[in-house]
């Protein structure tokens, strides 16, 4: 009976340690998308599209964050338990049209701000290279199936990457 408790103890002490962890960085994630997608660089990016995508975007993260903040209640079994989170698969498909046409949209675009400004080849290149290569992470992939706590560590290791 004390080697059940134990388990179960165990069980509830690391789903409130990858809640945390999760719920972290879920706000950090968040707040970069925030920081990143401003109104200006959607509208640059993805045009007519803006708002939808944006809303895309959130409702994914938003999705992602909740299925976690449920699935680490104190009261679940995680332990030895593998998981796959829900996918939109019609967002999914929306989102990846929207950035495969941002992505052809802009190098051009960015190239054409920075011809404004008569900026040298290397630093217009550069500015390309940054601003337009984070592009294909706005796609949401089809995360493998994996233990609710391996999959808050990975949000917590989301919340320490952007507060660097």
């Amino acid at each position: 009976m004390a080697a059940v408790a134990g388990s179960l103890g165990y069980n509830a002490a690391r789903n409130a340690q990858a809640r945390r962890a999760a719920r972290e960085g879920c706000a950090a994630a968040h707040a970069a998308l925030a920081a990143v997608l401003t109104e200006q660089s959607a509208k640059l990016l993805f045009e007519a599209d803006a708002p939808e995508v944006t809303a895309d975007l959130r409702a994914d993260l938003d999705g992602n964050c909740a299925f976690l903040e449920e699935r680490l209640a104190w009261w679940r079994w995680n332990a030895g338990v593998n998981v796959s989170v829900p996918e939109d698969a019609a967002r999914a498909e929306r989102l990846r049209k929207a950035v495969e046409a941002a992505r052809v949209r802009c190098p051009v675009t960015v190239r054409a701000l920075f011809a404004e400004l008569k900026a040298e080849k290397a630093a217009v290149d550069e500015a390309v290279t940054k601003l337009c290569g984070g592009l294909g992470s706005l796609t949401p992939g089809r995360m493998a199936p994996a233990s609710p706590w391996e999959l808050a560590e990975r949000y917590g290791a989301v919340a320490k990457s952007v507060s660097r």
